[in-house]
């Protein structure tokens, strides 16, 4: 099986194969490729930190970009990284961008007949920080066209994340575009209280520049004057005829396969043939197991035959003797209705998780008129209807990305509506959530 990847970077697509690489028109042209790398457009990658727990953390990131006016519609949150401040504080550093954005490339891998696993770059990049073996804090570097996205932190922990952009490709702007990244390592140096001795950079085939010094290219107050630069392992990849050293091709081949995103049984159906040829040699095992015990079997029937021949013989009277009395059979079937009522009682969600789950999937600026939830025996009734007091086109997507987030949850769609007026449109749900 092929560990090809299909690139989707600065308004370009391509396909990275055993070290080739060819620019495609569309994903229909990919063979034998398993890893989607996404460009992400109009996503927002930050370190935050956010009154609430662990469990609830992307939560109040969406939130609170939409109150920063960031998103106007549902948001998904990719986390890269988060880990519990304090009791009620919360550090997380995530990738957020439109919820239908993001369950088009779900679809996009889910209809594909090669593609399983989706790897965001700002994942490839915390990677490289989380195991390097630095004690202190480091800065990676991803260069391409125009951009650069910075991720600074160290093994257990992330102080910031941004992508610098330049405004052309030209020698000036690529060299204002470092003076940037020099700035913003100041800055989280200052803003943090950490002293950061080291930048890896990763570089794509249209950025083959040499880094300038750190001392050069802009940083403040001499916080990373000392900065120690590092590129990341390049390798010549071939495309159209030349030949360009590369960094990023390597960084995906380092990414473990068991921290990308999969869409139902991507990871389990990419790890089964990654084992493919061990379970081939552990079946033919079996069959020759199977084959010397079937053999043993045969060589000791007889004796054992012989062994049970005389109580065959007594089973046998005594079956046409007829057995008259026989033991009480106690009363069994109330004790299996309260265990079934206890199990599924344990699976059913709790009224916090319905209303979370109804929440995330919401604008910010809908106006819910009818929430009704019902507990039935093994099933819960939700009917749900709200106002979006939006253009009609802003409005669908709300719903539909409601929809969306609803059913990837666990919930069956038994009726759904939808209506427009000139401002305002409604909508209205009938969910079902049901334990097996």
């Amino acid at each position: 099986m092929g560990k090809g990847f299909l690139i989707e970077l600065d308004d370009g697509l391509f396909l990275l194969n055993d070290k080739r690489l060819e620019r495609i028109a569309d994903f229909s042209q990919t063979q034998d490729c398993r890893f989607l790398v996404p460009a992400f457009d109009k996503s927002v990658t930050r370190v935050m930190n956010v009154v609430s727990g662990v469990k609830y953390a992307e939560v109040m990131a969406a939130r609170k970009l939409q109150d920063e006016g960031e998103f106007d519609e549902p948001v998904t949150v990719i986390t890269h990284w988060k880990k519990r401040q304090d009791k009620n504080s919360t550090n997380i550093f995530f990738t957020a961008l439109p919820s239908r954005k993001y369950y088009t490339y779900l679809e996009t891998i889910r209809n594909h007949d090669s593609l399983l696993l989706m790897v965001p770059f700002f994942s490839i990049l915390s990677h490289i920080v989380e195991t390097s073996k630095d004690s202190d804090p480091i800065a990676v570097v991803l260069r391409h066209g125009r951009y650069a996205d910075l991720v600074i932190g160290k093994p257990g922990r992330f102080f910031y994340a941004i992508r610098c952009m330049a405004f052309d490709n030209s020698e000036a702007q690529i060299q204002s575009l470092w003076e940037t990244v020099g700035r913003e390592i100041s800055t989280a140096s200052r803003e943090n209280s950490i002293t950061i001795g080291k930048m890896i950079t990763l570089n794509w085939m249209d950025a083959a520049e040499l880094v300038p010094v750190m001392a050069d290219i802009g940083s403040d107050s001499g916080l990373a004057m000392d900065v120690i630069h590092f590129t990341f392992d390049r390798e010549p990849i071939k495309f159209e005829e030349n030949f360009y050293p590369m960094s990023l091709p390597g960084a995906l081949e380092a990414y473990p396969w068991s921290a990308a995103i999969s869409d139902g049984p991507g990871k389990l159906a990419y790890g089964a043939d990654l084992a493919a040829g061990s379970i081939i040699g552990l079946l033919a095992l079996l069959v020759l197991i199977l084959a010397g015990a079937g053999l043993f079997y045969n060589f000791r029937n007889a004796e054992v035959q012989a062994r049970i021949s005389p109580i065959e013989a007594r089973i046998s009277q005594l079956s046409a003797a007829g057995v008259k009395e026989y033991p009480d059979i106690p009363e069994y079937q109330p004790v299996l209705a309260f265990t079934d009522t206890l199990f599924h009682n344990r699976n059913m969600p709790a009224l916090k998780d319905i209303i979370n789950d109804l929440s995330t999937g919401i604008f910010a600026r809908t106006t819910i008129e009818e929430l009704k939830i019902e507990y039935e025996g093994r099933q819960i009734r939700i009917r749900l209807a709200g106002a979006v007091s939006q253009t009609f086109h802003t409005a669908h997507n709300v719903y539909q990305g409601l929809l969306n987030h609803l059913t990837l949850a666990g919930y069956k769609i038994k009726d759904h509506g939808f209506e427009t007026r000139i401002d305002t449109s409604r909508f209205r749900l009938e969910l079902v959530w049901g334990v097996q």
